[in-house]
C-alpha cells in the first residue's frame, strides 16, 4: 500500500512534522541503538494457535485428544491418588468432564465463562461435602473466586500458594502442579518484602514445567504452556537460566522438535535474553559488551526461530516472534513483512501479529508516523482480518499522541483523529456485534474526543449494570455523562 502523509500530522500548533527525522530528545530514532525503552512486550495466548490440515492433525495437536487428555487422564488420576468417596466421586468426575470442555476454550467467551461456573459451583459442592482433595481444591478456587480476580486479591494472593503447596504432596500429574504453581507465582512474585514461599513456589514450577516436558504424550497445547513458564520463571529463581539451557532446552530437543513451541520458546528466551544484555539506556548509554551481548544473544534467536519454521509452518506464535527479532536486528522492512505475511496467512485475525508490526513501524524503532498511520487504516479497510485488528489504528493514535508528546485535548479534538476512531469501531462492532467490553473503550474515547453524543449512545450499549470503574469510579462517570448531556442538548 502506498503510504502517504496523513493530514493530521499536518495540523495544528504542535507540528508533528518536525518530528519526523529526530525525536523528543534530539536522537535520530533509526531503530534499536537508538531507542530507551526495553523490547515491547506483545500480548499473547499462552496456547498455540494452530491452523487445520494436514501438517496440524497429528494426535498430540488434535483438539480430540487433549480433550481425552484432561477428561480421561484426570479423572484415572483422582481415582488413583486424589481423595474419592461415594457421597462425591460423581460431582468431582462432572467437574473434569467440564475441564476437559474448558480447555478447548482460548477465549474467554460464553460458552468458556458458563463452564468456568458450573466448575466452580460443583467444586464448591463436593467440598461442602467433606471433600478436601487438593485438585478439586484448586479447582474450586480457579473457578470460583479466581473468577474475579480484582475483587478477591487477597484470598487468592494465599489461596494459590495454599493450593499449590497441597498438590505438592500429592501424585498428580505435574502439569496440573505447573497450573496452580503458574498462579502462585503471579500473585506472589511482585511483593515487597518478598513471601518466604514465593521462592519455593518459583522454583517449584521450573521444576513441574521440566517433569511435565518429560511426558512425551502431554497435549501440545499444554507442553507449550508449560516451555512458556518454564522460560518465564527462569530468571527469578537461582541458577534458573542455567537450568533452562542445560536442562529444558535439552528437553525441548528430545521431546518436543517436531513442534513450533519448542523453538518460540527458546527464541523468546534469547530475544529477552538480548534486551537484558542492552539495558534499557539510549544508545550512547549502552556498553559495549551490552551491544555484544544483545546482538550474539538475537543471533540466536533469529537461527533458532528460522529452524523452527522449517520444522513446523502451522503455529502464528513463530513469525510474530521473528517479527520482533527482525525489530531488534533493524532489519529492513521487506525482511520483517515476510514474516508479517506468514502470521497473517495462519490466522488472518491475529491482534498479536498486528501489534509486533505496528511496533517495528512506531518512530521510535523503524518506521515513520506516515507509515504507522498508514499501516493502522489497512487494518481497518482490510476485509479479510477480523477479531480486534481494526482496534490497532486507536492505539496507533494514542501511540503518536504520547510520543510526540501533544496536548491530549488538541489531538483528540481533531476532527481526521475522530473520523479514524470512527471507522475503527464502527468496523470492530460489524465483526464483533456482542463485544460489550470495547464499548467502555469508545464511550471513553468519544469523550476524549469531544463526541458526547457517541459517548451517551455507547453508555446506553452498555446497558446495566455499568462497571463503574472502567469510567475512573461512579463520581467521575456521573460527572462525565453530566458534561455530555449538557454539550448535546445545547
Amino acid at each position: 500500500m502506498r503510504t502517504r502523509l496523513h493530514p493530521v500530522l499536518l495540523l495544528g500548533s504542535v507540528v508533528l512534522v518536525s518530528f519526523l527525522a529526530i525525536g523528543p530528545s534530539g536522537e535520530e530514532s533509526n531503530g534499536p541503538k537508538a531507542a530507551k525503552n526495553p523490547s515491547p512486550k506483545v500480548e499473547v495466548k499462552s496456547a498455540a494457535v494452530q491452523t487445520k490440515g494436514a501438517e496440524a492433525e497429528s494426535d498430540l495437536k488434535s483438539a480430540e485428544y487433549k480433550k481425552n487428555w484432561w477428561r480421561s487422564a484426570v479423572v484415572d488420576e483422582y481415582r488413583r491418588c486424589g481423595k474419592t468417596n461415594a457421597a462425591w466421586d460423581a460431582i468431582v468426575i462432572s467437574a473434569i468432564e467440564d475441564l476437559s470442555e474448558l480447555i478447548l476454550h482460548d477465549d474467554v467467551d460464553s460458552v468458556a465463562a458458563g463452564l468456568m461456573e458450573r466448575i466452580g459451583e460443583k467444586a464448591k459442592k463436593a467440598s461442602d461435602l467433606g471433600c478436601d482433595d487438593a485438585l478439586l481444591g484448586y479447582f474450586k478456587l480457579r473457578y470460583g473466586k479466581g473468577r474475579d480476580s480484582d475483587k478477591y486479591f487477597s484470598e487468592l494472593f494465599y489461596g494459590y500458594v495454599a493450593c499449590a503447596e497441597a498438590l505438592d504432596k500429592t501424585e498428580y500429574h505435574p502439569m496440573r502442579k505447573v497450573y496452580a504453581n503458574f498462579h502462585a507465582c503471579k500473585f506472589t512474585l511482585n511483593t515487597n518484602p518478598p513471601l518466604p514461599q514465593t521462592a519455593d513456589r518459583a522454583k517449584a514450577l521450573l521444576r513441574y514445567s521440566m517433569e511435565a516436558l518429560q511426558d512425551p504424550k502431554l497435549p501440545v497445547d499444554d507442553a507449550a504452556t508449560a516451555a512458556d513458564c518454564a522460560v518465564w520463571i527462569a530468571s527469578h529463581t537461582p541458577d534458573g537460566k542455567k537450568q533452562l539451557e542445560a536442562q529444558v532446552f535439552p528437553i525441548l530437543e528430545k521431546n518436543w522438535r517436531e513442534y513450533a513451541f519448542s523453538y518460540i520458546a527458546q527464541g523468546n528466551y534469547f530475544t529477552e535474553e538480548a534486551w537484558n544484555a542492552r539495558g534499557h539506556d539510549y544508545a550512547d548509554g549502552v556498553t559495549k559488551e551490552g551491544w555484544k551481548g544483545f546482538e550474539a544473544n538475537l543471533a540466536k534467536a533469529d537461527a533458532t526461530l528460522r529452524k523452527g519454521w522449517e520444522v513446523d509452518r502451522t503455529n502464528v506464535k513463530l513469525p510474530i516472534a521473528m517479527i520482533s527479532v527482525c525489530m531488534g536486528e533493524s532489519a529492513p522492512r521487506k525482511e520483517m513483512e515476510k514474516w508479517f505475511e506468514r502470521a497473517m496467512k495462519i490466522d488472518p485475525n491475529s491482534y498479536a501479529a498486528v501489534m509486533a508490526k505496528a511496533y517495528y513501524l512506531l518512530p521510535k524503532w523503524l518506521g515513520t508516523p506516515e507509515e504507522l498511520l498508514s499501516f493502522g487504516h489497512e487494518c481497518v479497510e482490510t476485509k479479510e482480518w477480523g477479531g480486534e485488528i481494526p482496534l490497532a489504528l486507536v492505539w496507533i493514535h494514542h501511540q503518536l499522541r504520547s510520543y510526540y508528546r501533544v496536548d491530549a485535548e488538541k489531538y483528540y479534538t481533531n476532527k481526521l483523529v475522530w473520523r479514524d476512531f470512527q471507522a475503527s469501531y464502527d468496523r470492530f462492532f460489524e465483526l464483533n456485534p456482542k463485544d460489550v467490553e470495547k464499548r467502555y473503550d469508545y464511550a471513553l474515547d468519544a469523550y476524549k474526543c469531544g463526541q458526547y453524543k457517541v459517548f451517551i449512545e455507547q453508555v446506553r450499549a452498555i446497558g446495566s449494570p455499568t462497571d463503574y470503574d472502567k469510567f475512573y469510579g461512579r463520581e467521575k462517570f456521573e460527572e462525565m455523562m453530566k458534561k455530555a448531556v449538557a454539550a448535546t442538548s445545547i
